[in-house]
């Protein structure tokens, strides 16, 4: 089963961390597998920068959750907005042109579509 969680808003970070963490445990006790992503856009990509990540308490989980293999997603489009760099990002997030594309290539691939 493949999951494709979208944040855009960075007060939705926690849940968002909290049903990866529900996910990876559930198919790890249902021997169950698939590719789990979170794509962010908006303003939320400034928790993505290492100082954001840091202030909002979540670097340290974002980046194990990336280790384990999910593929974090930052919006090129959003970072340009927000004035990002995409060097001020947490080691690992991968930059996607458009979150909105990479959305819809992924449901139209089978992906279920999660917005916490």
């Amino acid at each position: 089963m493949d999951i494709i969680f979208h944040v855009d808003e960075l007060g939705r970070f926690g849940t968002c961390l909290g049903n990866v963490y529900n996910t990876l445990k559930y198919f790890e006790t249902h021997g169950l597998s698939g590719q789990l992503e979170i794509v962010v856009n908006a303003q939320a990509v400034q928790g993505l920068t290492s100082a954001g990540a840091e202030d909002q308490g979540f670097a340290g989980e974002l980046q194990a959750y990336m280790q384990e293999g999910v593929a974090v997603l930052a919006c090129k489009n959003a970072l340009t907005g927000q004035n990002i760099a995409p060097d001020q990002l947490l080691p690992g997030v991968q930059v996607v042109e458009a979150a909105i594309i990479e959305m819809a290539q992924k449901q139209a691939a089978g992906y279920a579509y999660i917005r916490p």
